[in-house]
């Protein structure tokens, strides 16, 4: 009897071997010398039924009837090593269960039992319909091959029926990685490539990195569609609940660090969320050391959802980027930048002295409404003002004719007075005959806020002039955040991005504390500066004890206990004043270096000179710029104690260096590597043991979800997932940057047109006219093509009838 006439189905609904024919009854080993070997692994044979089977050659461990196992589960396991090494997969059949609910028989089929059926869809007739799929190859094809574990006594489970023939091939040698029980997303492959996607490695590359790691496609244990897969699945296993899970991680990060993370939300009428804010206890604790300034610039394209990201940045004691906390916006408007700017004078407790932004109307105001003005300046990005320029008062004019290169000057001067400046900007305006335009004027009116002349007085406002640190973090930042990130998959790549970030940091602390810088004079004053500052800070004082020595000259020197130089700047081609009180040694210099950034200007280190002072004056050495900066801070102190979770993560990297150093030891010494799997052998079947004895509980793929977001996937949502949300650049219609505005005002040149032979702004190539006429006779063509087409099909068709 053949299987392809629905015998196989036959096979499903009996346990009893007697019952079945001749054609699918396990052959005694004498029959199999009848068969001929159709590979190395297979022999292929004819029954009586005329119908062809394979049996497999050379297996170690094959089923017998009678064989007992523990489980349900370590019979299962024993089918598929036994599949995996002959070539097929298995399936979990129908199974029969005591009133108790404990399993009483299981069978275990070949993959490629049973028969696909088409199944259609009924149309309002009740007629039917297939819908429409996509190409896939169908792989059943009744294949009798089974077992049937049956319970018999205590918890032991016997093998009562076994049936070995298929009546199929197996898979080759090349074939059988890509079988389901060769391809398993095993927690090592889950942690590689979750780790990747961390890094902003995606499923295909994390792929293939783990090709060269374990050394080919046939060591890895998974295809490509497996790494894709698993990423889809991480997405949809989170679902709906992305903000509360989120919500939920940082509650728990919070509570852990006994409220040192700080978090605020907000959510809109329909309890979705709008507003988000976060800073953990290290940039807490950076911001008490460097948030006198900071910097705020917003960016885009970072999650599914288009929230704004809003990174709150500063300037740490090596010159780098230091990020304080950060936040999440659905909208770019007044109310939202006033709650996250109210969230981080909250979190840190007290004001910045000022807060550098570009030229965003909305947090202007923000800016205004929330913050002291007497504590907090806020000045404008010099940078994105004066990129603005050439568009503004034509390129010719600010290029060729010299306007933006005797601008500079007065604008990026430090060492200008207010004066100065305005009498510099006037001469300017009226040369260039710029008085009436109306940018420039504007500009003009908000010099407070950009010039650098009217924050000299301010301290510490003159060490960030433009948003490029902010510019700098955006960018860096985009390396690990994407367009489709879910919320969680955003924070687990915002931690990863500022783990490198204050890895950096760290490398930077431990350089300046072993090395020393060399010195360029044998002044005390630069040897107790490079046992003081950071190396990029010595560096910058360095230059200024230069500048002291080479570029200065003592033009008068009065007064005994209050000290006064007249001091010529050569390089400055400007004379400056230094007051110096000899018993407490305080100075102050008319160039205002000091109270601008923190540093001792090369004036003051001259004045200092003219006295016997063996090191710098404590008062002119601040906190932020010395090597350990953050040592000193006050409030939010790290905690030194480590959870049950850090605890693990250093066991497991213990193990895997434990493990890499064993392979390094190893090399390519075949012995030593016997060892090493020979051992890894008896721990994975003494693992495997206790797992099938129920000391080790394997979760399922939301465990293991829940696991790496560090967070339970909750089954009441109270905050939603946000609303894709529209900001800037978000419009149907293409909005046209400032210059090319500016061009078409400005007046573009006309040129004439070699299609039309008129004076326009177009070419040849853009002509209207041109792609109107183009149009005309493209559809004129089709036309006739298609009339002669109906012509010549006509034709055939009276042909056809003669």
């Amino acid at each position: 009897m053949d299987l392809n006439s629905g015998f196989g189905d036959k096979i499903a609904q009996n346990f009893d071997a007697n019952t079945l024919p001749m054609d699918v009854v396990a052959i005694e080993d004498d029959d199999l010398s009848l068969g001929e070997v159709d590979d190395l692994s297979s022999r292929k044979y004819v029954s009586p039924g005329s119908t062809t089977y394979w049996l497999p050659c050379m297996v170690d461990s094959k089923p017998n009837v009678g064989k007992s196992f523990r489980s349900i589960d370590e019979a299962a396991h024993f089918y598929v090593d036994y599949g995996r090494s002959c070539g097929f997969d298995i399936r979990r059949g129908s199974e029969k269960r005591y009133r108790d609910g404990r399993i009483q028989s299981k069978r275990f089929h070949c993959s490629r039992e049973g028969f696909y059926s088409k199944n259609g869809e009924k149309n309002d007739d009740g007629s039917f319909y297939s819908k429409q799929k996509r190409k896939s190859m169908f792989t059943r094809c009744g294949c009798p091959a089974m077992i049937v574990v049956k319970h018999t006594k205590g918890s032991i489970y016997e093998i009562t029926l076994f049936i070995e023939q298929h009546n199929h091939r197996f898979a080759s040698a090349d074939g059988k990685k890509f079988l389901k029980a060769n391809r398993s997303m095993t927690v090592a492959h889950q942690n590689f490539a979750f780790d990747c996607s961390k890094v902003r490695i995606g499923p295909a590359r994390a792929f293939g990195l783990m090709k060269e790691f374990v050394g080919g496609y046939d060591q890895i244990g998974a295809t490509v569609v497996d790494f894709k897969n698993w990423n889809r699945d991480l997405k949809n296993i989170i679902g709906n609940a992305d903000a509360q899970v989120i919500l939920n991680k940082f509650q728990s990060l919070k509570d852990s660090s006994n409220g040192r993370f700080y978090y605020e939300h907000d959510v809109d009428e329909s309890g979705k969320l709008t507003k988000l804010f976060w800073a953990d206890c290290v940039g807490r604790r950076n911001y008490d050391v460097f948030g006198d300034v900071i910097s705020v610039d917003a960016t885009f394209s970072t999650n599914k959802y288009n929230m704004v990201f809003v990174p709150i940045c500063g300037v740490d004691n090596h010159r780098k980027c230091v990020t304080f906390g950060a936040g999440l916006l659905s909208k770019e408007d007044i109310a939202h930048y006033k709650w996250i700017f109210q969230a981080l004078l909250n979190c840190m407790g007290r004001h910045p002295l000022c807060i550098l932004t570009d030229q965003c109307a909305a947090m202007k105001q923000a800016i205004a409404d929330v913050f002291d003005k007497e504590k907090t300046r806020h000045r404008l990005c010099m940078w994105h003002i004066m990129k603005k320029f050439p568009s503004k008062v034509g390129v010719v004019l600010a290029m060729d004719g010299g306007f933006l290169s005797k601008l500079k000057p007065f604008v990026w001067g430090e060492n200008l007075d207010i004066s100065e400046f305005e009498a510099g900007w006037k001469s300017l305006m009226d040369e260039f005959k710029m008085t009436d335009n109306e940018w420039l004027c504007d500009m003009y009116e908000c010099r407070h806020l950009w010039i650098p002349a009217y924050f000299k007085e301010d301290p510490l406002l003159g060490i960030l002039r433009t948003t490029s640190w902010s510019e700098s973090a955006n960018s860096f930042f985009s390396h690990y955040h994407q367009p489709g990130d879910t919320l969680s998959q955003f924070y687990l790549r915002f931690e990863t991005a500022m783990d490198k970030q204050r890895n950096i940091n760290s490398d930077l602390n431990h350089k300046s504390n072993v090395a020393f810088p060399s010195t360029d004079t044998e002044l005390f004053l630069e040897k107790d500066a490079a046992e003081l500052y950071t190396r990029e800070i010595f560096y910058k004082f360095q230059k200024q004890v230069r500048d002291a020595c080479f570029h200065l000259v003592i033009k008068d020197m009065s007064g005994v206990e209050v000290k006064k130089f007249v001091l010529h700047d050569l390089k400055a081609a400007k004379e400056f004043q230094v007051l110096h009180i000899l018993e407490n040694h305080k100075l102050e210099c008319s160039c205002r270096m000091f109270e601008r950034i923190g540093l001792p200007c090369s004036h003051l280190i001259l004045a200092l000179k003219q006295v016997p002072v063996h090191k710098l004056p404590r008062h002119l050495v601040l906190n932020r710029w010395m090597k350990n900066a953050e040592k000193n801070a006050t409030r939010f102190v790290s905690s030194t104690s480590s959870d049950d979770k850090e605890k693990f993560s250093v066991i497991v990297n213990d193990i895997w260096f434990d493990f890499n150093s064993c392979m390094g030891l190893a090399g390519d010494n075949k012995e030593a590597l016997d060892l090493i799997q020979s051992c890894l052998k008896d721990v994975k079947q003494k693992l495997r043991g206790w797992k099938f004895e129920g000391k080790l509980v394997v979760g399922n793929k939301k465990d293991v979800v829940e696991k790496f977001i560090g967070s339970e996937i909750p089954v009441n949502i109270e905050v939603k997932p946000p609303n894709q949300c529209r900001n800037k650049g978000c419009g149907t219609k293409r909005i046209k940057s400032a210059a090319e505005k500016s061009t078409i005002l400005s007046g573009k040149l006309k040129r004439i047109c070699r299609y039309c032979k008129t004076e326009v702004y177009h070419d040849f190539r853009n002509c209207p006219v041109r792609k109107m006429q183009n149009l005309d006779e493209n559809s004129a063509g089709k036309k006739k093509q298609k009339q002669s087409t109906d012509n010549s099909e006509s034709g055939m068709g009276d042909n056809f009838e003669l």
